[in-house]
């Protein structure tokens, strides 16, 4: 694949995604800028598929030290496990791209957001959603995109919305949330405030799904250059010989799901389960079926009761939705020279804060 660039400006912050230099042997890979913080998002889908009864994905966010132009020492000189900061992160990149996966693939996918440049203006958190969703999508992926995540935030003293403030801006608001989704939905809402409105705080989700279809339409451009083969990606369907013994029980399941208190509801949901396996299925079946039977449960309820979705966790699902007072609440739970002739292109990050290191990255032959 050919370089592509597509530089954009968004709400006062300029914005970049760039691929096809680097992690070439990756499904889909990203560098995605604000301002000078620059992340590298990778995205891997297995060749092999493997006999799961869930969605196999896993996201890592790996904070560089180089990122901020400082190298390890003292007694620790090496970066070992991720920091707190680095795992919700992760966490943030995972929940709004999980339920955009078709569902019934089963193939596993791995995202890695890797920082190259921190400026310590800019965050690199909110730009590796939309990072995560180019990347998936350039590597042709079942997913459902483009999507974005943003930060929305407001000036104490004028009262109006900033999108994705840097930290100094941060400083200066009463109001942190955090929204992500596509052009069409929310899938992901994290909040803090000073005790604001729930007129403020609903203007401001509002206004963040702008900006989100904003990002999204940027997202798009970039896209729409990049020569995308399609690919057909096996999707598991549940067996029809399981959901016909299965469908019976869809009313005892979704009373099951209801039951807000979650040890009690674990425990109604696989004693209707075992009482399923042992009058429906014979002991050669069970012997012979184990892993389908539990992957044939799953399906079936989910296809057979699509509503109770949001009360059991269907593999590519994060949310959690209880009834309460006979409504829904929902619950929205990231040159050396010995290489000699083997340099294609040698890249220098900007400078750091005054910084005595600068991070480079090498393209090799």
């Amino acid at each position: 694949m050919e370089k592509i660039v597509e530089s954009f400006e968004l709400y006062g912050k300029q914005y970049r995604l760039e691929t096809g230099e680097l992690a070439k042997q990756a499904t889909g890979s990203v560098v995605v800028t604000q301002g000078d913080t620059t992340v590298l998002v990778t995205a891997v889908i297995s060749k092999e598929e493997k006999d799961y009864d869930f969605f196999p994905l896993t996201v890592d966010f790996i904070e560089k030290m180089y990122a901020v132009g400082r190298i390890p020492g003292g007694y620790l000189k090496r970066e070992a496990r991720p920091s707190d900061k680095g795992t919700l992160t992760a966490r943030m990149v995972d929940r709004p791209i999980r339920p955009g996966f078709a569902d019934g693939f089963k193939r596993e996918v791995h995202v890695v957001c890797t920082t190259l440049v921190v400026d310590s203006i800019n965050p690199p958190d909110t730009i590796c959603v939309m990072g995560a969703s180019a990347a998936l999508m350039l590597g042709a992926a079942p997913f459902d995109g483009p999507a974005a995540c943003v930060r929305i935030g407001r000036d104490v003293e004028t009262g109006e919305f900033i999108v994705n403030p840097t930290f100094e801006e941060s400083e200066n608001s009463d109001l942190e949330l955090t929204i992500a989704g596509t052009a069409d939905y929310i899938s992901m809402v994290e909040a803090g405030a000073d005790e604001i409105s729930e007129e403020d705080m609903l203007a401001a989700m509002t206004f963040g799904q702008e900006a989100i279809a904003a990002f999204c339409e940027a997202q798009q451009r970039f896209l729409d250059r990049a020569n995308i083969e399609p690919v057909e990606w096996p999707v598991h369907v549940a067996d029809p010989a399981i959901a016909e013994r299965v469908a019976p029980f869809m009313a005892e399941m979704s009373a099951a799901l209801r039951d807000a208190d979650k040890l009690s509801r674990m425990g109604k949901v696989e004693e209707l389960k075992a009482r399923i396996k042992e009058e429906q299925f014979s002991d050669e079946e069970r012997a012979a079926m184990t892993r389908l039977l539990s992957s044939g449960f799953t399906d079936t309820f989910r296809l057979l009761h699509p509503e109770a979705e949001g009360a059991y966790s269907w593999g590519s699902y994060r949310f959690k939705a209880r009834e309460k007072n006979a409504g829904w609440r929902i619950d929205y739970f990231i040159v050396s020279q010995r290489l000699g002739g083997r340099v294609a292109q040698a890249s220098i990050h900007p400078d750091i804060q005054g910084s005595d290191h600068c991070p480079i990255s090498l393209v090799l032959k």
